[in-house]
């Protein structure tokens, strides 16, 4: 069974995923104007969803994600992709799903978050971030916290911190 982790930044609560949780990861997964950005960008079903969390997500000890909450109202999500706790290195993903929440400068809040946590949980020191070209607002919230561009020659630019 994946462990519960539960923690919390300035103005944010993060907790594990939860099967509960399908319907608002599947919405906010599927929405045209988010999942342009993704590697992947095919909308979801709440039936795939529920089988990649019951036979993938379960069974993965290299990855940890995490509905990010304004106390009762979910706002995105954010995961620790590929973890290498021998190398302490882990790939970030992050997202604002929530519409209401955009334009606050959350994003950042939430990657220093996660990055703090990995640090702290399992002593992580280098995290990368691919993020789709196009995606301006995302390629500014991981400078913001505190990543640095290191390659720029795919659709997918990496960044990178420590």
């Amino acid at each position: 069974m994946k462990k519960e982790w539960y923690f919390e930044s300035e103005r944010l609560q993060y907790r594990s995923i939860q099967l509960g949780d399908t319907e608002t990861l599947v919405s906010w997964r599927s929405r045209p104007d988010r999942i342009r950005y993704y590697c992947n960008p095919v909308p979801i079903t709440r039936e795939a969803h529920m089988e990649w969390f019951r036979n993938s997500y379960l069974k993965d000890p290299s990855r940890a994600d995490f509905l990010v909450s304004d106390r009762d109202t979910a706002v995105g999500f954010v995961a620790l992709l590929h973890m290498d706790q021998a190398a302490g290195r882990s790939e970030i993903s992050y997202t604002i799903g929530n519409t209401d929440y955009t334009g606050r400068r959350l994003s950042m809040e939430m990657i220093r978050a996660l990055c703090l946590f990995g640090k702290e949980t399992f002593k992580l020191k280098v995290f990368t971030a691919r993020i789709h070209r196009d995606n301006i607002s995302s390629r500014k919230a991981a400078v913001s916290a505190g990543f640095s561009l290191k390659d720029s020659s795919e659709i997918f630019w990496e960044y990178r911190k420590g």
